[in-house]
């Protein structure tokens, strides 16, 4: 039946597992100022910007690898903005995307504020079969620019 069809969609050897995850790549950069966000905070130079630590490329792998290993198939990459993050050889939120699909994810997902998205990222976007979730407060730019404070 295709209730049993859902049951089976949350369970990973008889146990019932999560199957979404968020990797939050970059918490404290942000190339917006949004006034309802944590990151905010991050960049005022209080004490939360330092309260996550910033991992490197192949750490990002070892936890994207280990999640695979524990059944989750689908992701959210996160920030800050993620297109912010960079790892030590120059890698990407996308070569980080790019990985999780050679783990076997088969939904990943970037939420970004879409502002630095470029040609060449988007182009690599399509290929890659990511999704992408853009923030957007209002179709009004004046109310979007004051709610995201936008730099």
């Amino acid at each position: 039946t295709r209730l049993q069809e859902i049951e089976r969609s949350f369970t990973l050897d008889g146990r019932i597992t999560p199957r979404f995850i968020w990797f939050e790549i970059n918490s404290s950069q942000c190339n917006e100022r949004c006034v309802h966000c944590y990151v905010e905070n991050a960049q005022s130079g209080l004490p939360f910007a330092d309260s996550f630590p910033k991992l490197s490329a192949s750490d990002w792998k070892r936890v994207i690898a280990e999640s695979a290993d524990l059944g989750f198939v689908r992701a959210q990459f996160i920030g800050g903005e993620p297109f912010m993050w960079q790892g030590e050889q120059g890698e990407d939120v996308l070569d980080l995307a790019e990985w999780a699909i050679s783990k076997k994810f088969k939904f990943i997902e970037i939420f970004t504020n879409g502002t630095l998205l470029t040609k060449k990222n988007v182009k690599r976007i399509a290929e890659l079969k990511i999704r992408v979730a853009v923030s957007l407060y209002s179709i009004d730019p004046w109310t979007h620019d004051n709610c995201s404070l936008t730099i």
